[in-house]
């Protein structure tokens, strides 16, 4: 039987907020790519709770950026707390007021990203493959393979310039 190759410019390896924000940039650029991850999908845990300002700077770039903020929840004041007592107070309203259009920390947390910018992918004709890991890796000179096992246990082998992971 005759191996397949499946040939593109980038392999994303992992499609957690990293992985998916870069193949949103590829997208941008008109890179291709493949991206892949051993989850079975986007994540409904909120490991990370905060945007800041630069992360809405690129979102808003590929024309997210609004989508998330109505979607989050801006923080304008906080306070500390220790041994159950307030200990400080922290205000905000003025972070970065003069550097960013975004000044501000933005309360949407890490599914709410992978969601927003998975369905920016698939929006724009692309997919992750969910359930697929990393078998094994070589590279030479000018390219990367990388075979990898789908979610129905196929072996399939991707060629590329670059790996990111």
């Amino acid at each position: 039987m005759m191996e397949t190759v499946t040939k593109t410019d980038v392999i994303i390896v992992g499609a957690g907020p990293t992985g998916l924000s870069l193949a949103v940039q590829l997208i941008r650029y008109g890179i291709n790519f493949k991206i892949f991850d051993k989850k079975e999908g986007v994540t409904d845990l909120s490991k990370a709770l905060v945007v800041h300002a630069r992360t809405l700077e690129i979102y808003d770039q590929v024309g997210l950026a609004q989508t998330a903020i109505a979607g989050g929840e801006i923080v304008r004041k906080a306070s500390l707390v220790h041994d159950g007592k307030i200990s400080a107070h922290i205000d905000f309203s003025d972070l970065g007021g003069r550097l960013s259009p975004f000044p501000f920390l933005l309360i949407f947390e890490q599914s709410k990203n992978e969601h927003l910018l998975y369905e920016y992918l698939q929006h724009n004709g692309k997919d992750v493959q969910w359930q697929t890991e990393l078998e094994s890796l070589s590279q030479d000179a000018d390219t990367v393979k990388a075979v990898i096992k789908t979610a129905n246990g196929e072996i399939q082998t991707l060629e590329a310039r670059y790996l990111v992971g």
